[in-house]
């Protein structure tokens, strides 16, 4: 029977699960596909993302809504909901420092090989080429001297 007790069959908590999903440790990697409504091929992908999330969101909360008995119980259900979400932040929050730490190594990176690449060819190519130039130079000054001497 149902908590409100209006002789439908109770229904089953739709964040069933939920708190497991948010846990590091149990979280499945597996990710779905959700195809696009025709007509929103030119609305920003992350629009589109925060609008799925809000809907889906929505709906379960309608859901939660019909399945527990009173507006208290809802508050009290919403409100632990909400503390999952919220214990999950610091991790997210470090999560997203690594990232950008790892951004900032790879731009340094990426910026160091710029100047290596920058100095090669600006400075120690021509400089090269000129010692080239020079050795070749005296190669065959010598060479000219060899020639000259009797056998």
């Amino acid at each position: 029977m149902n908590p409100n007790g209006d002789g439908r069959p109770a229904l089953r908590d739709p964040f069933e699960g939920f708190a497991r999903d948010l846990d590091y440790w149990h979280a499945s990697g597996d990710t779905v596909s959700v195809p696009t409504p025709a007509g929103t091929e030119m609305v920003e992908p992350d629009r589109l993302r925060f609008e799925l999330y809000t809907g889906l969101f929505a709906l379960l909360t309608d859901a939660l809504a019909e399945s527990v008995g009173s507006d208290q119980d809802l508050e009290r259900r919403l409100s632990a909901l909400l503390g999952r979400v919220q214990s999950v932040e610091p991790t997210l929050r470090f999560d997203l420092f690594e990232k950008k730490g790892q951004v900032e190594r790879t731009e340094m990176v990426s910026r160091m090989r710029g100047r290596d690449i920058a100095v090669t060819q600006e400075w120690m190519i021509p400089r090269l080429r000129e010692d080239m130039a020079a050795y070749r130079a005296r190669i065959h000054a010598l060479q000219e001297v060899l020639e000259d001497l009797p056998a």
